[in-house]
């Protein structure tokens, strides 16, 4: 392997010229890719995209027999180029733009940007394939890609819903390799660089951030996330300002890790077929950094309340889940010593416990679930606790999903 070959982030590929090309890719590109139009979103420029090639060579390490050179490369350029259409300002030729019948030339800059932050994954297949058509362009060269039509449909397809139709016709579309699989790596790449890399102090300091954008900051802020492929594990943990941390546990868990580990969900088939085992590490480390910024008291409050109605729906599903299985073995007792529950909690176990334990067990599903609601707001009442802190009195159930 020569030092080229070593230096390079595109690992894995045996053919030197395609290292060539992908490099050449990557030189080209690098410069539209700090356009930075959208400055009120997390990094998406260059370093984004040099991350989830850094996350895809990770979690394909164990299992590259399943990835020949085509594959790799046509991976490698959809990571590099995936969020293209985000910086890209001129759509004036702009065939997508003319299918939506919007007048570009017509729209205010916060349309524009709103058009373009919406519609930038199909964005970004056009510009492939018309980079790729006319060779060099007035935008970029961006050299040889083997594969354009599925190098632009993995850029389309990393924010589609993969049951949706526009998913599946283009992943039907593309004959010669398997874009399933490359599709499922490019879209774990790129929600696990969902952290605090993407998240750096000087742009919340310096930029004028929209309500929204700044609860998305926060929120990478404090989320670390480390890909083992030596365990074939995904580690996230949480790094926050105090001691005082279990709110900041309570809101992050349970805003940051669902839809990560539904990511997963998604993809664990076709990832299991082709040897690459992955999970996540759901035991979430909540490590004090006293260096951690605490997040705006406006922040927090919106945070907390988006928080709540997630957290008190995981319990209700799971304490349902667990009567619906007492119920197949005719007890419910039976299945209480497998809770998991937390030791931050543990004052408001020894409370919720014995009301479990209490539920008469010749009743059916909805009947046990009415006594345990029914006592519990009597405990509930008789401590006056309500509004918020009921959550927390759920999260007796909170490490579960």
């Amino acid at each position: 392997m020569t030092r080229r070959e070593e230096e390079s982030i595109f690992r894995f590929i045996s053919d030197p010229q395609i290292i060539t090309d992908l490099e050449f890719l990557k030189k080209n590109s690098t410069q539209v890719l700090r356009n930075d139009l959208l400055k009120g979103y997390t990094d998406h420029s260059d370093h984004h995209s040099c991350r989830v090639v850094e996350n895809a060579s990770r979690l394909i390490s164990n299992a590259v027999q399943h990835f020949n050179d085509d594959m790799l490369s046509t991976l490698y350029a959809a990571c590099w180029l995936h969020d293209y259409g985000m910086h890209v300002e001129n759509l004036d030729d702009s065939t997508y733009v003319k299918t939506h019948r919007v007048k570009w030339r017509k729209l205010s800059r916060k349309e524009k940007y709103d058009f373009i932050r919406d519609h930038h994954h199909r964005l970004s297949a056009e510009h492939v394939m018309r980079l790729c058509r006319e060779g060099k362009s007035k935008e970029v060269n961006v050299g040889q890609i083997l594969y354009p039509g599925a190098v632009a449909s993995l850029c389309a397809m990393h924010c589609l819903d993969v049951d949706g139709d526009e998913y599946k016709k283009l992943a039907d579309g593309q004959k010669d390799i398997n874009i399933r699989l490359l599709s499922a790596v490019l879209r774990l790449a790129d929600i696990l660089d969902e952290n605090s890399d993407r998240a750096l102090a000087v742009q919340r300091e310096t930029r004028e951030l929209s309500p929204e954008s700044l609860k998305h900051w926060w929120r990478l802020y404090y989320t670390q996330v480390n890909i083992r492929p030596e365990k074939n594990r995904t580690d996230i943990f949480f790094s926050v300002p105090r001691n005082d941390n279990r709110d900041y546990e309570l809101i992050l868990k349970n805003l940051q890790l669902p839809y990560i580990e539904k990511e997963f969900r998604i993809h664990e088939d076709i990832f299991d077929a082709n040897d690459m085992h992955f999970r996540i590490n759901d035991d979430c480390l909540i490590a004090e950094y006293p260096d951690r910024d605490e997040m705006p008291q406006v922040i927090y409050d919106a945070l907390k309340e988006e928080a709540t109605p997630r957290i008190l729906d995981k319990a209700t599903r799971y304490l349902r889940a667990v009567s619906e299985m007492s119920e197949k073995e005719e007890t419910f007792v039976e299945t209480i010593p497998q809770i998991d529950y937390e030791e931050v909690f543990s004052a408001i176990d020894s409370q919720i416990i014995p009301i479990v334990r209490n539920i008469p067990v010749d009743l059916n599903m909805d009947e046990k679930w009415a006594f345990y609601v029914r006592e519990l707001n009597k405990y509930l009442s008789d401590y006056q606790v309500s509004g918020v802190d009921q959550l927390v009195t759920s999260l007796c159930f909170g490490s579960l999903t």
